[in-house]
């Protein structure tokens, strides 16, 4: 990794591990000769080397509630993690990082040239690691075009949703039964 990677101060290192997770996730669907392709240049230049013009352009946090957000924190608890990754009918790829259901990015994949009108998702409950799943695509549809247009209005690269409930110190896990 190179120096200017590691020195990043303004949250490209996060968004390119956040950035990683989806692709990867993505790939599973659609396949490696698809993100290897073209399409997906510039997201791959951003996860290895960093690059401020695309965290800047098509790295965004989003402060708003995922549709169904209630329905989520019932089944995965209330600091679930989830990628959920969609493109439209033109190929465009955006996908939806959300961090314990406080902190969410939208990123863009691919501008164009992606699988069209696809999607996949991976949620898990950070605090019950036996509680996840892969299929939560398949069971809650978001919309892409709500995927396509984050609302944080400041600017800033910096933020925790302070709108959200949250707590100083997160809950102790659960102890198992022996």
């Amino acid at each position: 990794m190179s120096p200017r990677r590691c020195a990043d101060r303004n949250g490209g290192l996060s968004r390119g591990s956040a950035a990683k997770s989806a692709l990867v996730l993505w790939a599973t669907l659609t396949g490696n000769d698809e993100v290897k392709s073209p399409h997906y240049e510039d997201v791959r230049r951003f996860i290895v080397e960093g690059d401020e013009a695309f965290n800047r352009a098509r790295a965004h946090l989003d402060s708003r509630y995922l549709p169904e957000s209630n329905e989520l924190q019932r089944r995965f608890g209330e600091f679930f993690n989830l990628i959920y990754v969609r493109s439209s009918g033109s190929g465009r790829v955006a996908a939806h990082f959300t961090l314990y259901n406080i902190i969410s990015w939208r990123i863009v994949l691919a501008q164009a040239g992606g699988t069209p009108n696809a999607r996949i998702g991976l949620i898990s409950n950070p605090l019950e690691p036996s509680e996840w799943s892969d299929t939560i695509a398949d069971e809650i549809d978001i919309d892409f075009a709500w995927l396509d247009a984050p609302d944080y209005t400041d600017g800033s690269y910096g933020h925790v949703n302070v709108s959200r409930p949250q707590r100083a110190i997160m809950p102790r896990r659960k102890e198992r039964a022996s």
